[in-house]
């Protein structure tokens, strides 16, 4: 008797080329164009389809059009792998229409943002002796925002306190914004003293903050 294999849930690694000295030829090879896109693994069981990429990524909310043509495939279930690509009116690819994420808005991207500098004092320092402030505080109506939090060495923290800029005779060395880039953040090969050891789950680094 024939068995299916039941195929893991979630994401799967994706097929990868193997390198060879010359191209395959023959009549059972099938060759395709190379675009330049997003690669997407797309699962799809019954309605239910998931998309996701090379990292296993999700990124279902991102692409609906390609959600709501696998979910009308005329199949239960599949798994394909291939490249989101968006064209332009005469059919020519065009990288910048591909919808992108926005940056999260968690603690380690705030430090890659301010590149480990005190936006006060400007001083570059290790994560560790490194804090968040909310450049107008919250209980002075301020949000937690791309724009109102900044990295602040310790000292500064303690100087500003909850007060406005103008209270305390502090100033912003750059204006805080929404970065544009989209970065891997990874915590390998940072070193903290050990009172930090239960904030070095990626967890607390990369948890999108709420106000």
């Amino acid at each position: 008797m024939l068995r299916m294999r039941t195929l893991p849930t979630g994401p799967i690694e994706p097929c990868l080329p193997t390198k060879t000295d010359a191209l395959p030829s023959g009549g059972l090879w099938v060759h395709e164009i190379k675009h330049d896109g997003f690669r997407i693994i797309a699962r799809k069981n019954g309605v239910q389809v998931r998309l996701y990429s090379r990292p296993g990524n999700d990124l279902t909310g991102r692409f609906p059009l390609i959600v709501e043509t696998l979910v009308n495939l005329r199949t239960r279930s599949c798994i394909i792998d291939g490249e989101a690509v968006a064209c332009d009116d005469n059919g020519l690819l065009v990288f910048d229409r591909l919808p992108r994420q926005q940056v999260k808005f968690s603690r380690g991207n705030i430090y890659l943002r301010d590149q480990n500098r005190c936006q006060y004092c400007w001083k570059k320092f290790s994560s560790s002796e490194l804090s968040l402030d909310h450049v107008v505080p919250i209980s002075r109506g301020g949000k937690s925002t791309w724009e109102n939090v900044v990295c602040a060495c310790l000292p500064c923290n303690v100087r500003k306190g909850n007060k406005l800029l103008s209270e305390c005779e502090m100033r912003l060395r750059r204006h805080p914004a929404r970065p544009k880039w989209h970065p891997l953040h990874r915590l390998q090969g940072r070193t903290y003293p050990e009172i930090w050891k239960n904030f070095l789950d990626e967890a607390y680094w990369n948890v999108e903050l709420r106000s």
